[in-house]
């Protein structure tokens, strides 16, 4: 999660540092390699030179937001980048004897050029999707005789191949520059900067995310000013340069910005999205005249901004056989900023909310994260008032039947940041408690049994109207 990710995550190399050497090939280090494979693709390209790297969505996340030239700043020149000066960086998962042998069939098939004659296509593969074949023999009556890359031979219709790009175009940063844009291109794109932890990648207007499912260390404050106020060329693609394009052009060009982040379950929608607003958040407080004067109340609109997100998840979202942090709604925020650029209110507009989960979770999955808080989270006094003393999750049928736990994640932890947002938002203890109320009553209430018996009917209704009044007036 990207994270929330989950805290048990293999720490990941951070690929953005310009100083990073080339790790070592040492069987001790490959060895080392956690990180989940997508192996979409069986790659060809030349491992052992991978370039560097300078960025970090959420799977196929994309965020798009209109491109206005501005004047004084060099337009686009292209993204690839082959100069040997943008340092080295080659992830110790891909430095195995296996990759590298086929790198150097490769090698060996096609020359150190791509002016070798030699004609390479993409295949489809039931197992890999596509894989690369050499072009043995064309016939005259439109059939290839093509060799994979593991030595298979195929005779396939020339219409079922896609041309192959050349390798200076391998883990390029914007796949619209790609000279044969097909699928397999695209996807064999994605796969190479992948391994590279390059999870970031331009589509013309768009950015494709592909989730890492653990930390990457490129969203501090360092990276925040990396991108500040700089042509997104200048950079590797990265959310935050979509976020900082979309705040210039509001700023500099008065005209309203929207940034779109679309995907399936578990592409990395709420990271990224909790990302561009922690970049606007910093952008918009630190870079405009007035916001340099240090307000007081600026200050505290940013953080409420970005405190709203506990909220969010807590009633909002779920784990899923998919995504241990899935948002179980949609939703629109919307941010507003002065002419100078600071921020000056904020609202958030949800709809399609999963009430189906609160009574029916699936297996292997869980009900909404604020069930689980309250039982773990909450101090025995509040339990008490609650009528929650000496229950766990296996005592109601709404939380007993999913996973308790999520690998990585504290509930406790997770209860003390929501008690924190609820202060950072200024919610009274009052409506906090009528909150809470809420919440119990849910719980309590799927442990109603309801059984057909006519002459019990008016009986049991009273009974438990009796207990939801007890469970929303209790003070003990």
């Amino acid at each position: 999660m990207l994270p929330s990710q989950s805290n048990g995550s293999p720490k990941r190399v951070n690929p953005f540092s310009r100083a990073t050497p080339s790790p070592s090939s040492s069987p001790s280090q490959q060895a080392r390699g956690l990180r989940p494979k997508s192996a979409v693709v069986a790659s060809p390209s030349k491992f052992q030179e991978t370039r560097g790297h300078f960025r970090n969505a959420s799977s196929v996340s994309q965020a798009s937001t209109s491109l206005v030239p501005r004047p004084g700043i060099r337009q686009r020149s292209g993204s690839l980048r082959n100069d040997a000066a943008s340092g080295t960086f080659a992830p110790e998962f891909i430095k195995t004897e296996e990759l590298r042998r086929g790198a150097d069939q490769i090698r060996g098939l096609e020359g150190d050029n791509d002016f070798s004659g030699n004609k390479y296509v993409w295949l489809r593969d039931p197992e890999k999707a596509f894989v690369r074949g050499l072009v043995l023999e064309e016939g005259e009556s439109g059939r290839l005789l093509v060799q994979t890359d593991d030595g298979e031979q195929r005779e396939v219709e020339v219409d079922q191949v896609d041309k192959v790009n050349p390798a200076k175009f391998d883990k390029a940063d914007d796949m619209a520059e790609l000279t044969h844009l097909n699928e397999a291109s695209v996807v064999h794109n994605l796969h190479t900067r992948y391994q590279a932890d390059l999870i970031y990648t331009y589509s013309g207007l768009f950015l494709v995310t592909i989730n890492p499912y653990c930390p990457l260390p490129i969203y501090s404050n360092e990276y925040v000013k990396m991108y500040k106020g700089r042509n997104r060329d200048e950079n590797r693609p990265h959310i935050f340069a979509m976020a900082d394009e979309a705040f210039r052009n509001l700023v500099e060009e008065g005209e309203n910005q929207s940034i779109l982040v679309t995907g399936e379950s578990g592409a990395g929608k709420t990271e990224n999205t909790k990302k561009v607003i922690q970049y606007l958040a910093a952008v918009a407080t630190t870079d405009t005249p007035y916001a340099r004067s240090g307000n007081n109340h600026l200050s505290a609109l940013s953080q409420q901004i970005l405190r709203a997100n506990p909220i969010l998840e807590a009633f909002g979202n779920a784990q899923t056989v998919r995504n241990n942090n899935s948002s179980r709604f949609g939703k629109f925020i919307r941010i507003e900023f002065s002419r100078a650029g600071q921020i000056s209110g904020a609202s958030i507009n949800w709809y399609l909310l999963e009430k189906s989960r609160v009574v029916k979770p699936n297996a292997n999955e869980r009900n909404y994260h604020i069930f689980y808080q309250l039982l773990k989270g909450a101090d025995q006094k509040l339990k008490e008032t609650l009528l929650l003393s000496d229950l766990q999750i296996q005592d109601f049928a709404y939380t007993r039947d999913g996973n308790e736990t999520i690998a990585g994640v504290s509930d406790e932890e997770e209860w003390n940041l929501l008690v924190e947002a609820f202060h950072v938002m200024n919610f009274s203890d009052e409506d906090q408690m009528c909150i809470l109320r809420t919440i119990a009553a849910v719980l309590h209430l799927g442990n109603v049994t309801i059984v057909k018996y006519r002459k019990s009917v008016s009986f049991a209704w009273h009974r438990t109207r009796a207990f939801c009044q007890r469970v929303a007036t209790s003070e003990s």
